[in-house]
């Protein structure tokens, strides 16, 4: 917009001193002499100012563009230059200036400078096939300006023979060279890139500015008719000040190095303007023709010769249509195999791709959708998308869509369940993709897939993950989500856990075999599970361990309770493979004490409260305390030194006499073991909390240390007879 306002201002300046010049040289203002001196000074600067333009305008520009600026500026240099010299003689010299003169070698240099700028301006390029026409197009101007000029000016320099041959040659120079120009630049015209389309116009319209003045100099001149200030001055002031505002509009907007190599169709101008010439011809031969005499061979020659080029560039023109003709049709084809293809594609594809608007509704709808959701598609066009979709999930979905709609981005997938025909919902993965700013789209585009086999294939994968394999109850990493979900959501904290362990499983697998006892386990889970108030959770740990997960106690006792009710269930023998097999369970019981228990806490106190419950002589439930953690500690250190008090030799054999009361004499020794703890000290029986036999082996091992007589057990000790 700036551009344009400032280009608008430009020319309303051109038109302006353009206006002032004509005044001035018309009506003669401050006399002759003034208005001679006006005239030729204001032409040879507004040249300069031009041939700056134009070097300012090859400065900013690369390549072709640069050179043919350069040549232009090179031209309007060259004219001005000739124009100083023609100053000289009639402002300096007080004479009138020689034919020919230096200022004729300015003029004339000024041909060729505008002719090979005008060549190397880049054109739009041409395929091979159009070449020929743009030669006869070129032959074809140039035959139809010729009759013009030859019918204007070159025929009267032509005739006006003086016999001087170097003045004869100069003087037929000057329309020969604006013939050539002129051919230059309708063909420059016609072929111009669209992006520097502007300017090279604009130094179209002063080139033909200055041709027109140069065609009435020439005309003038040989008539004896031109004088100094005459109107056809005008002609070299505008065109050379277009010439600077075209240059002027070069440098601000420099031309693209590729600009000449990009395929651009000529438009309705660039078909007409090798015709423009072509009219005037005509009417310059109706003209001649209807003066008095015959017509001028020379202009009837040119005539026929334009005729049939005009003749062979239909020729060309209509083989060209005929060719892109078939290019056209070959490509509809293609195009509509491809549209066969795309839509055989869409139609066919194990995604439904639908076509909303931005107010939801289904614009297009791909058959595949019958496949998935059971719909035709006809039958789903014009309605509301959300409509499909699952009333708990609609909401994220419609949201979703505005955040495609309104946030641009990559494409949004999302997971929803979208109604089929029979009412049934399927598990779906909707793509949404932004197409609305696509002219040929301008929609959000959704690719929908069913995903019902991976949905499938992940809740089988859930639940092998979160299930025992055997039982198909929870497993522990299952019971242990549900303890710490629970703790979360039970603000009083009224929760416990059972921990259940089988009393002498092991003899089953030993006796009946691995398969009865995983039957059992079986069975076992079951019997427990039906013991439970609903809510609770039944879990198998591993083994033969299982934990139950009691919510929503009523009392301290309802834990108790229900571990009774377990022991009670599990009393009657199980019948297995025609086998009445019967089996306890020891089972501790863990409550929230302190407030602060976590998952893990609850499931180790309810391990230890089974561990005790099993020590004091299994088939039974305890509950756990605090106390019991401490005793259940004690013996797992016990427990663990023993094996290094083992290998450390820590026992030793303390010897107490066995006397007769009736005599006092020593009857005997027993042999006592001791454990020295290398940190707890001596060791005494009530301290070991009931070690297990390893004691007894430890006690036979001492004992041997100590006599070579074999030792004779005695309730748990060795005794060593007295040596006589």
């Amino acid at each position: 917009m700036a551009s344009t306002r400032r280009l608008l201002i430009a020319l309303g300046a051109w038109a302006a001193v353009c206006l002032c010049f004509a005044a001035w040289l018309f009506f003669q203002w401050g006399g002759i002499h003034t208005t001679q001196s006006f005239d030729d000074i204001g032409e040879f600067v507004i040249a300069y100012v031009a041939a700056g333009a134009c070097a300012f305008a090859a400065s900013r520009h690369q390549g072709r563009s640069r050179a043919a600026w350069a040549l232009i500026s090179l031209s309007a240099f060259s004219w001005g230059s000739g124009e100083v010299a023609w100053s000289y003689y009639e402002l300096l010299q007080g004479q009138q200036v020689p034919f020919p003169s230096f200022s004729d070698l300015g003029y004339l240099l000024a041909m060729p400078f505008a002719i090979a700028g005008v060549l190397c301006f880049p054109t739009a390029a041409s395929k091979a096939t159009r070449l020929l026409r743009a030669i006869i197009d070129g032959l074809l101007i140039a035959g139809s300006l010729f009759v013009v000029s030859w019918a204007t000016t070159l025929g009267a320099v032509y005739r006006a023979n003086t016999g001087d041959l170097v003045g004869d040659l100069i003087g037929l120079a000057y329309p020969v060279g604006d013939v050539v120009i002129a051919t230059m630049i309708v063909i420059l015209a016609s072929r111009a890139p669209r992006a520097t389309r502007l300017p090279l116009f604009l130094l179209v319209g002063g080139l033909l500015a200055n041709l027109l003045a140069d065609s009435g100099f020439a005309y003038l001149t040989t008539t004896n008719q031109y004088s100094a200030g005459s109107i056809v001055d005008i002609g070299w002031a505008a065109g050379y000040l277009l010439m600077a505002i075209a240059a002027l509009r070069a440098a601000s907007t420099p031309a693209l190095p590729s600009a000449a190599t990009v395929p651009v169709a000529p438009g309705q101008w660039g078909l007409i303007l090798p015709y423009a010439p072509v009219i005037a011809a005509a009417l310059v031969a109706a003209i001649e023709e209807a003066q008095p005499g015959e017509l001028d061979s020379v202009i009837f020659w040119s005539l026929l010769t334009v005729i049939a080029l005009v003749v062979i560039r239909q020729f060309l023109t209509l083989s060209d249509n005929l060719s892109l003709n078939r290019q056209l049709e070959s490509q509809a084809t293609a195009l509509a195999k491809g549209r066969e293809h795309f839509r055989s594609l869409v139609q066919n594809s194990s995604d439904v791709i639908t076509l909303i608007g931005r107010d939801g509704t289904i614009q297009y709808q791909s058959a595949s959708v019958e496949r998935i959701l059971g719909y035709r598609e006809a039958r789903l066009v014009g309605t509301f998308f959300g409509d499909l979709v699952h009333a708990d999930e609609r909401t994220h979905v419609l949201r979703k869509i505005d955040e495609a709609i309104n946030i641009p981005g990559p494409p949004i997938a999302i997971e929803c369940r979208l109604r089929r025909e029979d009412d049934s919902y399927c598990p779906s993965e909707v793509t949404i993709t932004n197409l609305l700013e696509l002219p040929s789209v301008q929609g959000l585009v959704l690719n929908t897939r069913d995903i019902s086999e991976r949905k499938a294939l992940e809740e089988k994968l859930i639940h092998q993950a979160f299930h025992d394999s055997l039982t198909n109850l929870p497993n522990r990493a299952a019971f242990r989500v549900n303890l710490e979900h629970a703790l979360q959501l039970d603000s009083e904290q009224h929760i416990a856990v059972l921990f259940l362990d089988l009393d002498d499983f092991k003899s089953v697998n030993d006796t009946l075999g691995h398969e009865v006892g995983d039957q059992l386990l079986v069975a076992v889970g079951a019997r427990v599970s039906s013991t439970l108030r609903p809510g609770d959770t039944v879990a198998r740990l591993g083994g033969d361990e299982f934990a139950v997960l009691l919510r929503n106690l009523e009392d301290e006792k309802t834990a108790a309770r229900v571990a009774e009710r377990i022991t009670r269930q599990l009393a009657p023998p199980f019948s297995i493979s025609g086998r009445e097999i019967a089996v306890r369970a020891s089972i501790g019981i863990a409550g929230i004490v302190s407030g602060q228990e976590a998952a893990d806490d609850l499931i180790r106190n309810a391990d230890v409260a089974m561990y005790i419950a099993k020590s004091k002589g299994k088939a039974r439930f305890v509950e756990y305390e605090a106390s019991l953690a401490f005793a259940a500690l004690q013996r797992m250190e016990l427990e663990h030194d023993l094996e290094q008090a083992l290998a450390e030799k820590q026992f030793v054999v303390h010897f107490q006499p066995v006397i007769l009361l009736e005599t006092g004499a020593v009857h005997s020794l027993e042999a006592l073991v001791r454990w020295n703890h290398p940190s707890r000290g001596l060791l005494y029986p009530g301290d070991s909390f009931r070690l297990p036999k390893t004691a007894a082996i430890s006690s036979s091992w001492a004992a041997g240390c100590c006599s070579k007589q074999p030792a004779r057990r005695v309730a748990g000790r060795s005794v060593i007879p007295r040596r006589r």
